[in-house]
């Protein structure tokens, strides 16, 4: 018993020399064992007034959320009695022989859990779950049998002298448990398991009787209780999604570890910050590319690539464009001298677009247009060309560059938002105040994505002007960042720090220097 507690206790001290981080967790287990073998009659269920105390510790190591690794350590208390199963009616009644054994198991098991990673990975962070697991692995027992031969008949006399001979000369044995188990989340730092394994021995010695009984079938158990499982190490997590901030690329916003902490809203591996299609799933710099041709499906038309739209002549034009407005390719010019549109020959009454335009009186002669906007098509209709206007799918004023005007509820969020952007003291870390404004100021960037966005970080004139002038810079950057992370392009967002030189209020009083701190947002049509 005395190497037991030695056992526990060295499982308890290595929790405090691991270098610990949010993958590392200690748990300690305590339930029952029942054996079964030669001294039971069940292969299926436990004799219950059979069961004896189990009791364990383990240090488990996570490579992701849903895998994981475990040293282990378990005692497992075990006892069966011929007489016991003659009370059953199925005793063997001149053996009667009885055992209690103390089994203690040194193992390497594997755990897969195959909802892990809903536990991270929203907008909130970490979630309480009920999640299911299996385990799996191999582990090595150290046996304490106590068989108590000396009720046996002479019938028994050679095999039980064989057993003893076997069992004084073997004391160990391997063992391949496996098992499974429900994780209930208490809070980020604590779970509890119910788990069970089976435990099947290499030995048919559990019970001390072998030769005396069934040599064929080896001996076995079942383990189950409840285990208290703890994460290890106070690593900083400021964004709660299950990786340590120092090992987080994003470590302001929830994300995926398989995005190394960043989020990935389509899941295909690749964070929203370096995806060039944040909303579909693809492999090519994060976007589709449905024929496999190297070129995304975003920019197939553009570049007239798309396999099912050639450009026989490399124009920019596709074939199907060219015929149906007249523009012949170089081998249809050379095949057709009368083409109308050869402007060689026929420059002055060449309407390439049917527009009723001549191309030397169209601004835009590749394109069907109205003849108010010589030529030039308006497919928004607000009286502003598609070629001048900055959002020529949407009605908007010409003031306005042809683009609708924020509302005043959402110019109210821009303003609010100097007030609310807040970080740590001295720092550029975002303050969880903060990101319900950014989520708002996000949502306004994706009604219009024809909007810029600049933002503008300052301070107060307290200390260094160079460090207030670096301090500010990267509170900018803190908010491009996090915007990008959640789906806002970095080409649309330009971040830049002014430090103390551009102050609001008076320096002289507190009021003014908290007026003075502030992120400045500004949108804008290029």
């Amino acid at each position: 018993m005395k190497r037991i507690y030695l056992l526990v206790v060295f499982f308890l001290a290595g929790t405090y020399v691991i270098n610990a981080q949010d993958k590392w967790e200690a748990g300690l287990f305590v339930g029952g064992s029942s054996y079964f073998g030669d001294l039971v009659h069940s292969d299926i269920f436990p004799y219950f007034d059979q069961t004896r105390l189990a009791f364990g510790a383990d240090i488990r190591y996570n490579f992701t959320p849903t895998i994981s690794a475990q040293f282990n350590f378990l005692h497992a208390g075990l006892k069966g009695d011929d007489a016991v199963r003659m009370d059953k009616g199925f005793g063997v009644s001149d053996r009667n022989i009885s055992f209690t054994s103390g089994v203690n198991q040194i193992g390497l098991l594997l755990r897969y859990e195959p909802l892990g990673a809903m536990r991270y990975g929203g907008e909130e962070g970490f979630k309480k779950m009920v999640s299911p697991y299996i385990t799996a692995g191999v582990a090595y027992d150290i046996m304490n049998v106590e068989a108590d031969y000396s009720k046996a008949t002479d019938k028994f006399a050679t095999s039980t002298l064989q057993d003893q001979n076997e069992l004084n000369s073997s004391s160990s044995s391997l063992n391949l448990p496996i098992g499974g188990g429900i994780r209930f989340d208490i809070n980020q730092k604590l779970g509890l398991d119910l788990e069970f394994t089976v435990n099947r021995s290499s030995s048919d010695l559990l019970d001390g009787v072998s030769a005396s009984g069934n040599a064929d079938n080896n001996d076995w158990f079942l383990a189950g209780g409840v285990r208290l499982a703890m994460k290890l190490g106070g690593k900083s997590d400021a964004d709660n999604d299950g990786i340590a901030d120092k090992d987080d690329a994003c470590p302001e916003i929830a994300g995926t570890a398989q995005a190394n902490g960043c989020p990935d809203t389509d899941g295909d591996g690749i964070a929203d910050k370096d995806d060039n299609c944040p909303l579909l799933k693809g492999n090519l710099m994060g976007c589709p590319d449905s024929d496999n041709d190297g070129i995304a499906d975003n920019i197939e038309t553009i570049l007239g690539t798309d396999p099912n739209n050639p450009d026989t002549d490399g124009d920019g034009l596709t074939d199907g464009m060219e015929n149906r407005n007249g523009n012949a390719t170089i081998e249809e010019s050379e095949s057709n001298p009368l083409d109308p549109c050869d402007p060689e020959r026929n420059a002055d009454r060449c309407d390439m677009d049917n527009d009723g335009l001549v191309n030397a009186e169209d601004d835009c002669p590749d394109e069907y247009g109205e003849k108010i906007l010589k030529g030039c098509p308006d497919a928004d209709g607000d009286g502003i060309a598609d070629k001048d206007d900055n959002c020529p799918n949407e009605v908007g004023p010409k003031s306005n560059g042809g683009c609708s005007e924020l509302e005043d509820a959402e110019k109210e969020v821009l303003n609010v938002a100097i007030k609310n952007i807040q970080f740590e003291t001295a720092q550029a870390v975002l303050k969880p105040v903060s990101i319900p404004v950014l989520r708002q100021i996000r949502d306004i960037m994706n009604k219009y994505p024809y909007y810029s966005l600049a933002i503008a970080g300052h301070t107060d004139n307290v200390g260094d002007p160079n460090k207030n002038l670096t301090l500010s810079q990267m509170r900018a950057e803190a908010c491009l960042i996090w915007l990008n992370a959640n789906g806002i392009p970095k080409h649309r967002m330009v971040a830049k720090g002014y430090g103390e030189g551009q102050p609001i209020a008076t320096n002289n009083t507190e009021a003014g220097r908290a007026q003075n701190r502030r992120v400045e947002f500004v949108l804008m049509i290029k």
